[in-house]
């Protein structure tokens, strides 16, 4: 395709037209789903009951599951495994399961390292944070992917640790949240473009004390929670139609209306 001042033309000259593009109502698509949280709450568990997943398995942690899998160990693995899944004719997967981001991002800074010659990622590009510059232009790469998974008809989960990190807060104080385990330029690259960020996590309470001087006491009822509302405790994001807070089952989350 070429560009001139008035309209796209094909090779062959057969004009093309950008309004020709228009379309209306709602697109049916499979949702880009990113669920983040501390180990062991169950963000796995809860991926394998979505329909018939396989999981792009970074972190080698899905051995309790009855799943398909495919373990990679480097980023190229990561690509040409999407490259092959958009290709297939016949799908072998409804849902694919990257399990976890955290850890595909070292893929990717090792990838990085590997192609400047250097052993961090700090120095990737010669410092001053261009490799992490250098690291988004390569999540751009896998959202374009994910682009295409969606279209050939898949549903995409994406799994992420979370930690507890200061946030910079430009209208007060700063304080501590509950954040992607990642950097924070991917962190949020990825959350921009994701349909929904939910935080899964334990159902905790504060019991008060006996008296003002008494410190609270924390609890936990351990029901497992899936909550997408805002918070100040943590990052989330409701792009579509979903409940404040769902327990952490796929039953719960298809009944949402998704």
């Amino acid at each position: 395709v070429r560009l001139d001042r008035d309209s796209y033309h094909t090779e062959r000259g057969e004009q093309l037209t950008l309004l020709g593009k228009i379309s209306k109502g709602k697109i049916d698509r499979p949702p880009r789903v990113i669920v983040y949280g501390q180990a062991g709450v169950g963000k796995s568990t809860f991926a394998s009951q979505w329909p018939d997943p396989l999981f792009i398995d970074a972190e080698r942690r899905t051995e309790h599951l009855d799943v398909s899998r495919i373990e990679v160990d480097s980023w190229g693995e990561v690509t040409g495994i999407m490259g092959e899944l958009i290709k297939a004719k016949e799908k072998p997967a409804k849902t694919i399961v990257f399990d976890t981001l955290d850890h595909i991002e070292l893929m990717i800074h090792d990838h990085l390292c590997s192609l400047s010659g250097v052993t961090s990622i700090e120095d990737v590009g010669g410092g001053y944070g261009k490799g992490y510059t250098a690291a988004v232009n390569e999540w751009r790469r896998f959202v374009i992917g994910l682009e295409k998974l969606r279209a050939a008809g898949y549903g995409v989960l994406l799994l992420a640790h979370a930690h507890v990190k200061t946030f910079k807060n430009p209208l007060g104080e700063d304080y501590d949240k509950w954040q992607l385990k990642m950097n924070v330029k991917a962190g949020n690259f990825l959350r921009e473009k994701a349909d929904a960020l939910g935080f899964a996590h334990f159902e905790d309470l504060v019991k008060e004390g006996k008296s003002s001087m008494d410190k609270g006491k924390g609890v936990t009822t351990g029901r497992r929670v899936l909550t997408f509302e805002h918070s100040a405790a943590f990052e989330s994001k409701q792009g579509i139609n979903l409940p404040d807070e769902i327990g952490l089952s796929y039953e719960e989350f298809k009944c949402s209306g998704k």
